[in-house]
């Protein structure tokens, strides 16, 4: 009799096993294909004996080929799945942008006077804050499907079999053809066309629709989990409750009431180790009391439940003489991996999950030795010893103090106290057992010298108080050597306090009231219709899983086997389609941690924020700098390779005969300087020399026409100096850079995009080749929250303003200049008047260029713009830099010089170090705060410049 159809496939399966049968030797095979392999069960039969046996084996079946054909689809999906969260980043930092403009940290808000209001408009700000709060929900969902949908894509895409067109007769066939049709055969002729129509460009149409086709893939994808989720769950509480699916209304009332019920309710857990005998897992989710390591027990009351337990019964009804037991998603779905000896490794106890749901084995065969439990112990231990030395050791890099360390130890401590303390008692039980295990066998052996004998005679004839000695013997002693004992973790959930329906439908109205309709009525007030829309759409279908929560009813019910089907077949694969995307998604553990992700970047733009209302208007000068008498002193540059680019003497424009590096990095610099002492600060610098004017009074005029009610944050100056030419005039803008919060949520609004692909291209394998639609995925992100994106649009002052100074005539030419965000809107406003522009730490413009209004191209970049880049600087770093760009030294520590080498007073000294200081004085902070070497003394009174210029205590 054959063996093989009585074999029962678990859900468990990605895939249903076949059945093979054979005429030959073997009564049959049933195969099961995992996805990269295939394990054969055979059965022989031999007639001789009538003896059946059972051989498995595994195959692989993955050739090389399909291996990289996995291995680019993943690369594409992970390419989707980091443009989705680099979108989700913007749209948040969008929130915050609403936050603070609503909370009166801006400029942006008036009085009926034209005055500035700083008053803090309370209603749109909770609205903002509470939508920060659902955003964070509903990014973390879509992250996590985008998640699984790499890893899907990457294990030869089971789940997309299992979940598209599964009700129709060829749905396999066609879901085969859609996916690589998607993912490899459209690319490749649309690649194939543009080599035919030697298009220069080829390359960006093929991964431009390779990214949209995989995108549109995603999108349903995405659609269909979520309607198998609603479907299960709808199915699940239509067959558990005996209710008439005919009701629908019915059946989503009790959807809702039971996600609520599961989460307003008071819960007591339970966890520790138990040992037991091992006959299958399920034995271990029943480990009766008397089996629990009485030390390992841990029962934990939440917070709250205390707190429930006091609310009238209106609320609560009191179940804790009779709690109701919760199961659990791994409980449901059988998940008891097995710790053995040859499956034991460092790596799973350093990233074993707490609590862990492995059975150890530690007695019987397989079992795992004692030095295998020691080393688990010092693993678990060194694991965090070394977390902590890595953190600590970039804590102390970075110059911060004991007390910060302090605590973050005593941080780590708490938060891994239980992992700790858990892998301990599992290791000491293990080892006690053992123990016991090996003073049996000395007592066995003593019983046979003593009686004689085998092991049963010496049982049978030694008194019951030596027989019985060892607690852990459950079974005969003939089966002794058969079985093993395990230890493994337990955790009960019971509800002690349960919410009326009462409570349930309250809690349900509220939450709809201030997380959805609420922040959704701010967005569209406060006139943010593009966030808005977005935020009705995301809370439709996120609330829709969010109150049809299939996980919910799976752990009310315990079972998967409510999802129903008609035949066997059809319930066993309802069941194994749930059970993946339950496992990879519905109760995936990375939502948690997509949530933390989001949430702790909310709250980082939220400081950001509350420190802009202490300097948000206050920083509007640059410290005064310490020069030395003019004629004086001097830098006389380096004497072995200087910057080629120290004299910019092509630039259209140039003053006083040539432009230098020098100059254009000290106006940037000048853009900080409070209006009424930039002409003496000019007088200054370029000693007096005719024409050079600040212009402050054309700038006032031209923004009371323009901004009259001065809503555009951005500040800049006008100054003239001479033309290249006698007679000729040459107008320079000078744009302040950062100065306070709201210009560095400002310049994140505008670059972050463009970092955040960056990033992306540089953790995904082969990164560079999709550097050529960069610029159309920032652009559509940007595109999707215009409304948002239109606060921050600064450079369209400025750009009107140099168009403006073009068109007059009063200047033969016009120059743009400026430092950090002045020097990024200096590239973007030159690009578009058709300026020359020169950057000091300009964020730049190559992939972020398609999203500005108008767009700039690569080759207006390269053709007006220049940007001054100090080295380690971070700022320039963000967005790839064009052609025309000049790299300069930074003294700074390399700990800190992200920040340091920002400072513009730094580039400038540098400059006057490497190129020379010419005809401009120098001054002391140059030796003083950055450490270069002192000028020379062109009268020989070197001596003096420690009287001039004293180091500071």
């Amino acid at each position: 009799m054959s063996l093989l159809p009585s074999i029962q496939d678990h859900f468990s399966l990605p895939r249903e096993s076949c059945v093979v049968t054979s005429r030959k030797k073997a009564n049959g095979v049933r195969v099961y294909d995992p996805g990269f392999s295939q394990q054969i069960v055979i059965e022989e039969s031999h007639d001789e004996n009538d003896e059946i046996n059972i051989e498995v084996k595994n195959m692989k079946d993955m050739t090389i080929g399909h291996q990289l054909m996995n291995a680019l689809y993943a690369i594409v999906a992970a390419l989707f799945a980091g443009f989705l969260f680099v979108f989700c980043l913007q749209l948040l930092l969008f929130v915050v942008l609403n936050l603070s403009i609503e909370s009166g940290a801006t400029s942006f808000n008036k009085t009926a006077d034209g005055e500035e209001d700083h008053s803090v408009k309370w209603f749109a700000v909770i609205g903002a804050i509470f939508s920060l709060i659902s955003f964070s929900r509903y990014f973390a969902e879509a992250l996590v499907i985008a998640g699984s949908f790499t890893m899907d894509a990457y294990k030869d895409h089971p789940m997309s079999r299992a979940l598209i067109l599964t009700d129709n007769k060829h749905g396999h066939i066609i879901i085969e053809w859609l996916f690589i049709s998607c993912f490899c055969f459209f690319p490749i002729v649309v690649g194939c066309v543009g080599l035919l129509v030697a298009s220069d460009r080829w390359w960006y149409y093929t991964s431009l629709s390779w990214f949209i086709l995989v995108m549109i893939f995603f999108c349903v994808f995405y659609f269909c989990v979520i309607f198998y989720e609603v479907r299960c769950c709808y199915s699940f509480v239509a067959n558990r409750d005996d209710a008439d699916p005919g009701h629908m209304l019915d059946v989503l009332k009790r959807c809702i009431l039971l996600r609520q019920t599961r989460r307003m309710s008071g819960y007591v857990n339970s966890s520790g180790l138990a040992r037991n005998v091992f006959t299958n897992s399920k034995a271990t989710d029943q480990a009766r009391e008397p089996h629990i390591y009485k030390s390992s027990l841990k029962i934990h009351t939440p917070i709250w439940t205390h707190m429930v337990s006091c609310m009238p019964s209106f609320l609560y009804t009191n179940l804790s003489e009779n709690p109701k037991f919760i199961h659990t998603i791994p409980e449901v779905q059988d998940y008891r991996p097995f710790l053995t000896k040859p499956t034991w490794s460092l790596e799973r106890i350093f990233c074993r999950p707490e609590p862990s749901r492995y059975i150890s084995i530690v007695r019987g065969p397989g079992a795992l030795t004692k030095a295998q439990l020691k080393s688990s112990v010092i693993c678990s231990f060194l694991s965090m010893f070394m977390i902590c030395l890595l953190v600590i050791g970039f804590l102390v890099w970075f110059g911060l103090g004991a007390v910060p360390i302090i605590i973050f130890l005593i941080i780590v401590f708490m938060v891994s106290w239980s992992s700790l303390r858990n892998t301990y008692n599992l290791v000491r039980l293990g080892r006690d057992l053992i123990e016991i295990g090996e003073a049996k066998k000395a007592n066995f052996k003593k019983l046979q010298q003593k009686y004689g004998g085998d092991e049963e005679n010496a049982q049978a004839q030694a008194p019951d108080s030596i027989s019985h000695r060892s607690t852990l013997t459950w079974q005969k002693l003939e089966h002794k050597k058969k079985i093993s004992e395990a230890v493994f973790h337990t955790m009960h959930l019971e509800r002690h306090y349960e919410a009326t329906a009462a409570l349930c439908w309250i809690s349900f109205i509220v939450e709809l009231a201030l997380f959805s309709f609420y922040p959704t009525v701010v967005l569209f007030v406060i006139g943010d219709s593009s966030l808005g829309t977005i935020f009705i759409v995301l809370s439709v279908i996120s609330n829709v899983r969010w109150y049809m929560h299939i996980v919910t009813v799976i752990e009310e019910t315990g079972n998967m086997e409510l999802v129903g089907g008609d035949t066997p077949e059809k319930l066993w694969s309802n069941q194994s389609r749930l059970n993946s995307i339950v496992g990879s998604i519905s109760a995936n553990a990375a939502y948690k941690g997509w949530r933390i992700l989001i949430a702790s970047f909310g709250f980082a733009f939220i400081a950001i924020l509350l420190t802009t209302f202490d300097s948000g208007a206050l920083q509007t000068s640059s410290t005064p700098l310490t020069y030395l008498p003019y004629g004086e002193w001097e830098y006389t540059g380096s004497s072995d390779m200087r910057y080629p680019t120290c004299t910019l003497s092509q630039i259209e424009g140039g003053f006083m005969n040539q432009s230098t590096m020098l100059d254009f990095a000290w106006m940037a610099g000048a853009a900080y300087i409070a209006n009424n002492d930039t002409q003496p600060s000019l007088d200054t610098w370029f000693q007096n020399s005719p024409g050079v004017t600040d212009l402050q009074p054309v700038v006032d005029e031209f923004r009371s026409r323009e901004d009259p009610n001065n809503e555009v944050a951005v500040k800049f100056k006008l100054i003239s100096v001479p033309g290249p030419l006698e007679g000729q005039t040459t107008a320079v803008i000078l744009i302040r850079g950062t100065v306070n919060q709201f210009d560095l949520l400002a310049d994140a609004q505008l670059w972050s995009a463009a970092g955040l692909m960056q990033f992306l291209r540089a953790i995904i394998p082969f990164g560079e080749i999709w550097s050529g639609i960069f610029p159309d995925l920032v652009s559509w992100m940007n595109a999707m929250a215009s409304t948002s994106i239109e606060k921050v649009a600064f450079y369209k002052l400025t750009t009107k303003f140099a168009e403006e100074l073009k068109a007059n005539g009063d200047f033969e030419h016009v120059q743009v200049t400026g430092h950090s965000l002045g020097a990024g809107l200096s590239l973007i406003t030159g690009a578009q008047a058709k300026i020359a522009a020169v950057g000091l730490s300009a964020p730049n413009a190559r992939i972020s260029g398609k999203s500005y209004d108008p767009p700039i191209t690569l080759q207006d970049i390269n053709k007006y713009g220049f940007n001054i880049i100090p080295k380690h600087d971070f700022v320039p770093k963000v967005d790839d830099v064009a052609d025309n760009w000049q790299q300069i030294g930074c003294s700074a520590d390399l700990n800190q010089a992200s920040w340091l080498c920002h400072s513009s007073v730094r580039s400038i000294c540098e400059l006057m170090y490497t190129c020379g200081s010419g005809n401009r004085p120098v001054f002391c902070e140059c030796v003083t705060a950055y450490g270069y070497e002192p000028p020379t003394s062109l009268n020989g009174a070197q001596e003096k410049f420690d009287l001039l210029c004293p180091m500071p205590e």
